[in-house]
């Protein structure tokens, strides 16, 4: 199950929340990761900002409230986390490792909404390939296998990744 919506929010929603996620005074956290091998080996990072965590006590973030519009659109019935992702620019494409949000909510959606325009990209083990484009929003079972990349022709990768049902 993929959806992929264009122009998935109105202008002004999205100015509001790349005018706050974009800006120098945005707090990100810094979030090393491993492809399971541990660090020695691919070790990649990413900068978060966890705005809502079910299993850590809700809301997480001031800036919750901007959210609203996405989750309202969304029809969110019941929340399990809202995180910003950004990751830098690199050389080449780096392709992380497959992941699952949710593995054992089988009733869970993710939708992921890009921020910005650039080379990366979202890949789902069936070799499906969601290209990051600005205001692009691509839903799917949130136990499904899918992967990030970094890109290489902007200064970062930002998307909103949203688990829910």
């Amino acid at each position: 199950m993929f959806k992929v919506v264009d122009n998935f929010l109105d202008e002004s929603v999205l100015n509001n929340l790349t005018d706050k996620i974009f800006s120098n005074n945005f707090p990100w956290y810094f979030n090393p990761k491993s492809d399971g091998k541990g660090f020695s080996n691919n070790f990649y990072f990413q900068h978060t900002h966890i705005f809502y965590d079910h299993l850590k006590g809700g809301i997480n973030s001031v800036d919750f409230d901007i959210l609203k519009p996405l989750l309202d659109k969304l029809n969110v019935k019941k929340l399990h986390r809202v995180k910003a992702n950004s990751t830098t620019k690199t050389s080449k494409i780096i392709q992380y490792p497959f992941h699952r949000d949710q593995p054992d909510l089988k009733n869970s959606k993710a939708s992921i909404l890009y921020l910005n325009t650039n080379n990366g990209y979202t890949l789902f083990k069936n070799k499906e390939k969601i290209k990051s484009i600005k205001n692009r929003l691509s839903t799917f079972k949130a136990n499904e296998y899918h992967c990030a990349s970094s890109c290489t022709d902007e200064l970062r990768r930002l998307v909103i990744n949203i688990n829910y049902e």
